[in-house]
């Protein structure tokens, strides 16, 4: 209902208060926010592509696929 009307649930200004910092997002979108969005360096996210293409082709060779 909180949602519908537009209110912030009463935890979550509480939880800004206590942080000192006040925000537009709840709770549950900080949350989701921080674990989409990853402050990480380029060569880690270049390393993981490439771990994950090769985890592909390995799959493939290993499991060609079949008709």
């Amino acid at each position: 209902m909180e949602s519908l009307l537009g209110y912030l649930c009463p935890l979550t200004i509480w939880e800004d208060a206590l942080r000192g910092a006040a925000s537009d997002s709840g709770f549950v979108q900080r949350w989701i926010h921080a674990w989409l969005f990853w402050t990480l360096p380029a060569w880690a996210f270049n390393a993981a592509y490439v771990a994950f293409g090769a985890l592909v082709a390995w799959t493939w060779m290993r499991y060609p696929p079949r008709r």
